[in-house]
């Protein structure tokens, strides 16, 4: 075993570094949650004013609404005001009611925290253009006979002011360099925000992993007294760091989520807030773990199982549906992780101890190690039936990719590991060592591929299109939510004169024709139109190349009359 041990200190402290990162990275995810619709539309130009905005997610939003800001602001940059927000019982919509708006354009910024306690922003506009009823005719007063004036001497008029200039006129240059330049200390300052964010996480997951491995190992193992003091020792060590991780990670998790929202209550997140409460109850029991750690293996692993359930509060498991088994595989898979990391840490510092408690470790390490890996993938592809719509999607974004990957380096991974087992039983140090470096790289390749994938969101990121043609005698709506290759759901809105009855509406995407049928759903305020009837076409396309497809719509009038419309999908 010399030759193992000389070998093996740099490698595994290497590995153990990977492991922290890929899985410290876990809590600096994208937000899986995004804005999916808006009503009124982005770039939407409408003929009665809205009396209410709303905003539909994704995913589901903070249940707090201190977090959540919207700012609507009108041609001249003044602010519309707004009343408390509203989120519906679903958590994925968020309303604002609107004072009446004049006509013009009004430019939309919104800001939200989504369940899994990450932010997200973004802005879009739309344009009032009610029709405005022709003024009265005023008839001009009779021209009077002129009158003959007195000749008056006139002194000259002292020089007038100069007339007040708009700031703005003529400054346009000025005004670019100045936000220019703002926007360049915003962009070094957010910058700098997010690298203190991923730093803290990355450092609050490390130790995370670790203490609760250490705990896991405690309860499975039992030790003698010289190993269970050196045991507690590190321990205590591991959850001091921890708990100042977990303070620094709250902190710039916080800054995070109430940035420029003077309304966000930290209380009332944590009160309100599956994030908040994860927060409240793993700083509770790191606190506990002072006095209760590392002296009893049932209190050890009762009080791991409670840290895996505060942290499946937060993060990507409180975004999707069903909670349930999104939690339940989020902490069996944080939970295998860290008997991972936790065994890769006790195998180090032990190597280091004593060669005789290395022994010892090494075989039940190679044996959990395995075990974990198994349900680590498990609990992987469990969560991906979870997170993703269909199954079609893995291929639509670099998350599925990577996570392709990480399933066809699995199967080599399992053999592998299985025979290093076998290797570890005898006595050849040499053959021991290669096969577990072969081990090693595979786990370093999959834990590589995890740690990216815990930076990328699932979700694919929707093209919708929206096209409305105002016309005289005919309006017409073309909405799809998610623009791909293959099938695509499609709506199709159509107005005519009041009384005239449905018309025909045939829909070509290239040469696909899309199969509709007629759909009754209820009229939004703006969607009225006086003197005219809507009918709403629901159906599917097939679109070969997004990229060159055209949309032609034919409407055929109960009247006889016909009118076509087309549009290139990519046109803006």
């Amino acid at each position: 075993m010399s030759d193992i041990r000389r070998r093996l200190p740099a490698g595994l402290c290497s590995l153990l570094l990977l492991i922290a990162l890929c899985f410290g990275g876990g809590g600096t995810a994208l937000a899986h949650t995004a804005l999916s619709d808006t009503s009124p539309a982005d770039g939407e130009v409408l003929e009665a004013a809205p009396e209410e905005l709303r905003l539909t997610f994704s995913g589901k939003l903070s249940e707090a609404a201190s977090l959540h800001t919207i700012h609507i602001t009108g041609d001249g940059q003044e602010a519309v005001a707004l009343e408390e927000l509203a989120l519906s019982e679903n958590l994925r919509e968020l309303a604002a009611a609107l004072p009446e708006l004049a006509n013009g354009t009004y430019d939309v910024s919104w800001r939200v925290v989504a369940a899994d306690g990450h932010t997200m922003e973004g802005g879009y506009r739309f344009t009032v253009a009610a029709p405005v009823p022709e003024a009265p005719a005023v008839e001009e007063p009779a021209e009077e006979a002129p009158t003959e004036l007195t000749p008056e001497i006139v002194e000259p008029a002292e020089p007038s002011a100069p007339a007040p200039v708009d700031e703005h006129v003529g400054h346009e240059d000025h005004g670019d360099h100045g936000q220019a330049g703002h926007d360049s200390h915003e962009s070094t300052a957010h910058r700098s925000s997010n690298a203190f964010v991923f730093g803290t996480r990355i450092l609050y997951y490390f130790t995370f992993l670790s203490l609760l491995g250490w705990a896991l190992w405690s309860a499975i193992r039992a030790l003698g007294s010289e190993q269970a003091a050196y045991w507690r020792h590190a321990g205590t060590m591991l959850l001091g760091l921890h708990l100042a991780a977990f303070i620094l990670f709250v902190a710039a998790h916080w800054a995070e989520m109430s940035a420029g929202n003077e309304t966000a209550s930290f209380m009332e997140t944590l009160r309100y807030t599956a994030t908040g409460q994860s927060w409240l109850f793993t700083g509770l029991l790191s606190l506990a773990g002072f006095p209760l750690l590392f002296r009893y293996r049932a209190v050890d692993g009762i009080w791991a199982l409670l840290m895996l359930g505060a942290a499946t509060l937060r993060g990507h498991s409180s975004s999707f549906e069903p909670l349930l088994w999104s939690r339940l595989a989020d902490g069996i898979h944080l939970g295998a992780a860290a008997v991972w990391v936790g065994g890769l840490l006790a195998l180090v510092l032990l190597l280091r101890k004593s060669r005789e408690w290395f022994r010892t470790f090494a075989p039940a390490f190679s044996t959990a190690a395995l075990a974990a890996f198994v349900v680590l993938a498990v609990s992987g592809v469990v969560t991906a039936f979870i997170y993703v719509e269909q199954w079609s999607d893995l291929t639509r974004t670099t998350w599925g990719w990577l996570l392709l990957a990480k399933a066809a380096l699995a199967i080599v991974v399992i053999p592998i590991a299985a025979l290093l087992r076998r290797r570890l039983r005898s006595t050849n140090d040499v053959s021991f060592r290669r096969w577990l470096g072969a081990d090693l790289a595979l786990m370093a390749s999959v834990v590589i591929i995890t740690g990216v994938l815990t930076h990328v969101s699932p979700v694919v990121e929707r093209v919708p299109f929206h096209w409305h043609v105002m016309g005289e005698t005919v309006h017409l709506t073309v909405e799809m939510p998610d623009v791909r290759a293959g099938a695509n759901a499609i709506d199709v809105k159509v107005w005519v004169p009041e009384g005239e009855g449905a018309p025909e509406v045939t829909v070509f995407v290239s040469e696909a024709k899309a199969t509709l049928r007629v759909e009754e759903i209820p009229l939004e305020p703006w969607e009225v139109f006086e003197g005219f009837d809507k009918y709403t076409y629901t159906g599917n396309v097939n679109i070969a190349d997004p990229e060159t497809a055209i949309v032609r719509v034919t409407i055929e009038r109960a009247n006889g009359e016909t009118h076509e419309y087309d549009k290139t999908l990519t046109e803006p």
